[in-house]
């Protein structure tokens, strides 16, 4: 009926590191979107053109892309 699940505490503070990052993640920047999320919020018929840009969240500039349609920014990946 019921399967046991084996897990160690290594695993399980690994587990916990990682939601605690998330968490963390989602409370300083309220508007982040995480890959899955991202994906599910952009209409799939949307007729994007995407572009790259630096991100601005720090100083060090990591290159995001830029969805734009009709000259205005719609998503980001």
């Amino acid at each position: 009926m019921y399967k046991s699940v084996q897990s160690n505490r290594r695993d399980f503070i690994k587990k916990m590191a990682i939601l605690s990052a998330m968490t963390a993640a989602a409370g300083m920047f309220p508007g982040i979107m995480f890959a899955d999320e991202q994906e599910q919020g952009i209409p799939s018929d949307a007729n994007l053109n995407w572009k790259k840009a630096p991100c601005r969240f720090c100083g060090v500039g990591c290159g995001v892309l830029i969805g734009t349609e009709n000259g205005k920014a719609i998503a980001v990946k």
